[in-house]
């Protein structure tokens, strides 16, 4: 019996995050505030976070910080590393801050892949940090890894990183 203990904790390979009040999990709090609101640029810019689950589990909604001169603001995806879409929403207007929107149907994640989550700031002034993810820092809370902020101009999947920048694009995770 010893023998079997020793294997099974052996066999793990992540241990569980901290436990929280509730099953939903999400990369930065609803405190969290960029420290550029509204960002000079004003072209059309797809950007968004690179993030890996610790767990297999299921995406259930976008979120986004959404400042105060970003109006353009258009449609939130989900990707896969390689530049699939894996699900959209469309972002009804709103105000500033955090805004959230559920995704019709939620998109099972496989644990230690990358995603991308994104949105597209057609008339940019998107939020942002400049060097979040500089020197290849990354943001854990529970089970969510946030890696790298991503862009590409105009729309499709954002690849392109620059000076570890974060654009606040978080997800909604049930493990």
């Amino acid at each position: 019996s010893l023998l079997a203990t020793l294997l099974v904790l052996t066999s793990c390979t992540h241990p569980p995050p901290p436990q929280s009040d509730s099953p939903q999990q999400s990369i930065w709090s609803g405190e969290a505030k960029p420290m550029v609101l509204s960002d000079p640029d004003d072209r059309s810019v797809e950007v968004g976070t690179e993030f890996t689950s610790g767990s297999d589990g299921t995406i259930t909604a976008v979120r986004f910080y959404q400042g105060p001169d970003d109006v353009g603001a258009t449609e939130a995806t989900i990707w896969s590393s390689y530049g699939t879409k894996l699900a959209t929403a469309p972002l009804p207007p709103g105000g500033s801050g955090w805004r959230e929107v559920q995704l019709v149907s939620p998109v099972a994640v496989e644990a230690d892949r990358s995603y991308v989550v994104s949105y597209r700031a057609s008339r940019g002034h998107y939020s942002s940090d400049p060097d979040t993810f500089a020197g290849g820092r990354s943001v854990k809370n529970g089970w969510l890894t946030a890696v790298d902020g991503v862009f590409t101009d105009g729309d499709g999947f954002p690849e392109q990183s620059t000076d570890g920048r974060n654009y606040y694009v978080d997800v909604v995770f049930r493990p």
